[in-house]
């Protein structure tokens, strides 16, 4: 927060922003990126100690005291920055110059190293009162059964995860690679003593999680917890009562 309102800038300290410090990631609760701004918002749950479901998956946690100080903190600075007002999305934003810090993933610095006359570097999100937390995901191989060439699939498969390809694959498309051996390779160790930004992301693989399976009714729980954050952000209510409000339709949900 500090750092988001130092960086903020009013040349002509006439109301009109010129660069604002963060990107605060809200986006309409009822549209596609409403995933993305859950996922943003995770970290900082975690960091504050808290968890989005319980192992059980039957009772939701967000409205927990973890939840509302990871949503006050977005809504503190969402209102600080008058951030209703921008209108970009986060990396046009910030290849114009018109944001100083964005939250974004190891995919773009191909587009990152494009830009001109800006000089950018990535960290890691700060700690927060339980600690550091970074989001992690990955993508899906799979074999269908009715597969007319199984043996030809799971050479692929086995192919596409070896070490040899996961090195080469992360080190010429800015994925992070899927096997922890791939960082103990003196190819890889190379390649990141000459790309501080990659090794900026995997640096964070140590604090890297996954967020906990919700297996019934994921898309509808995900609208409910965007709808809160929307709320507290843009419609400027109440962060503890949004959140009692969206676990407590979830849990409804979770509950048959």
């Amino acid at each position: 927060r500090s750092y988001a309102r130092q960086l903020t800038v009013d040349e002509g300290m006439d109301g009109t922003i010129e660069q604002y410090g963060f990107f605060v990631p809200v986006f309409p609760s009822s549209g596609p990126l409403n995933i993305w701004m859950n996922l943003q918002w995770t970290p900082f749950l975690w960091q504050a100690g808290g968890e989005e479901i319980n192992e059980d998956q039957t009772r939701l946690l967000i409205s927990s005291d973890a939840g509302v100080q990871a949503l006050t903190l977005w809504k503190t600075i969402y209102d600080d920055l008058d951030f209703s007002r921008y209108g970009l999305a986060h990396d046009v934003g910030f290849a114009s110059q018109n944001l100083a810090m964005i939250m974004d993933g190891p995919w773009d610095l191909p587009r990152f190293r494009q830009m001109r006359d800006i000089d950018w570097a990535v960290a890691p999100l700060p700690a927060g009162p339980a600690g550091r937390a970074t989001y992690i995901a990955g993508e899906h191989m799979a074999m269908f059964k009715q597969s007319e060439h199984p043996d030809e699939a799971w050479a692929f498969v086995k192919w596409m995860v070896s070490a040899d390809v996961q090195a080469q694959f992360s080190m010429s498309s800015g994925y992070l690679p899927v096997r922890k051996s791939v960082l103990e390779r003196e190819d890889y160790k190379a390649f990141l003593a000459g790309d501080p930004a990659m090794k900026a992301f995997v640096d964070q693989l140590r604090w890297g999680r996954g967020r906990r399976p919700i297996d019934y009714r994921r898309v509808e729980i995900n609208r409910l917890i965007a709808e809160a954050i929307e709320r507290a952000t843009l419609g400027k209510q109440d962060p503890r009562q949004v959140l009692d409000e969206a676990a407590a339709q979830a849990n409804a949900l979770l509950k048959p």
